[in-house]
């Protein structure tokens, strides 16, 4: 029969990326079946910041973002960081927002690892075509918007973390359209911005 089978990632702000599997079959005897699969993907293990599947473990993740087919970035909300995770092996590892690092200030660009936590994280977007490619992220309490460029993907340590100045009090929800324009919702001012 032919099967088409979709994946797709589920945030469980319960500390745990899910992810869940739909497969489709159609035949000529049994006509359309569908099956459906959850499992934990990353955070079913003992705390620990980075690791494997069964070691890494998230705090309140509130985003994902794919990169590319095998990784992914996942926004963790309590702890304001940015983790790397290798879809298909499930190793985590954290490219931003540890403690001991500085503060970002408006316009001002730092080595990713450098930047502090994110203060509120609620929003992850990310824009492959831009030159180079950037995660976009709202901090709805810190009431800032900050840019990841992502100067070489493949090379965590080279991505730059700048924060975007604009009108929003608490900016959470983030997309960006296919013409580049992103769309950023205000939770204290009700309004959705449009960013160029």
């Amino acid at each position: 029969p032919d099967l088409q089978e979709l994946r797709f990632f589920v945030v469980d702000s319960i500390d745990r990326v899910r992810t869940a599997r739909l497969a489709v079959s159609l035949d000529f005897v049994n006509g359309l079946q569908t099956s459906t699969g959850l499992t934990t993907a990353i955070g079913a293990g003992p705390s620990r910041d980075d690791g494997d599947r069964a070691a890494a473990l998230f705090k309140g993740p509130v985003g994902v973002a794919f990169l590319d087919a095998a990784r992914a970035v996942v926004l963790d909300g309590v702890t304001g960081r940015l983790r790397l995770v290798d879809v298909d092996e499930g190793a985590v590892v954290t490219v931003s927002g540890m403690p001991d690092s500085q503060p970002l200030v408006v316009g001002a660009s730092v080595p990713a690892q450098e930047s502090l936590p994110l203060v509120g994280a609620a929003g992850l977007a990310f824009t492959p075509s831009s030159d180079p490619p950037a995660l976009w992220v709202t901090e709805a309490d810190g009431g800032r918007l900050v840019r990841f460029d992502l100067v070489d993907v493949d090379a965590p340590a080279t991505w730059t973390a700048t924060v975007v100045d604009g009108p929003w009090a608490a900016p959470a929800g983030i997309d960006v359209d296919d013409a580049g324009r992103g769309w950023v919702t205000d939770r204290v001012r009700h309004v959705v911005y449009e960013v160029d």
